[in-house]
């Protein structure tokens, strides 16, 4: 039961440094839940325009739902030059956006994980509390810069859908029609992102606390 106590008075002991534990986790799940929201929010509004076959809307074009068309929409050879064109560009962005996401956080998080597994060398209370809020802003920083990425990743991603749905091209709407039947994996990787960021922040605050 002794034990108990202890615990508590050292957690009141590093009260600031769980506090501002909190607050970037609650920041990351709001901008996590914002990024869900309007991602949810523009999947809807492309299957209205899909169902109301409105013409007019941009995302016409593009529903997530696999097109069974066989006969391409652009005939012109300049404009299917073009669009083929805009359709490698497109594919260079995404992959950049997507690689340097994972760059980036391969960096930060193979470093917090060493930094992590050699904390117990360092005897200066000082250094250890340097450290983990350095670690737990790197990570916080990193998941913002993630979750921003992922925004422009998927607007890419559904002019990538637009180009296919116009050349009767099958690549990504291929991946579109899989997801939609619940044959890919339930985790994407803003998940992952979500779970080693909360992961090593939390760490951080065990090893300030412990």
């Amino acid at each position: 039961m002794k034990s108990i106590p202890k615990l508590i008075q050292l957690l009141t002991s590093h009260i600031w440094f769980l506090s501002l534990v909190v607050i970037l986790i609650t920041i990351v799940l709001f901008d996590y839940y914002k990024f869900r929201q309007k991602h949810r929010e523009m999947k809807r509004y492309k299957d209205k325009c899909k169902n109301n076959n409105n013409l007019d809307a941009i995302y016409l074009l593009y529903s997530g739902i696999f097109s069974t068309e066989t006969t391409p929409i652009v005939k012109d050879p300049l404009m299917i030059q073009v669009l083929m064109e805009e359709y490698k560009m497109t594919q260079e962005m995404l992959e950049h956006y997507d690689k340097l996401n994972w760059q980036i956080g391969s960096i930060l998080i193979g470093s917090n994980l060493i930094a992590l597994g050699s904390i117990s060398k360092f005897h200066n209370n000082q250094l250890v509390l340097a450290i983990a809020l350095a670690g737990s802003f790197s990570i916080f920083s990193w998941m913002l810069w993630y979750f921003r990425h992922a925004a422009i990743y998927n607007i890419k991603n559904d002019r990538l859908y637009m180009i296919e749905n116009l050349l009767n091209m099958y690549q990504h709407r291929m991946v579109g029609y899989a997801s939609q039947q619940k044959w890919l994996t339930p985790f994407p990787g803003r998940v992952i992102a979500l779970i080693f960021g909360i992961s090593l922040i939390i760490s951080w605050a065990l090893v300030v606390i412990l």
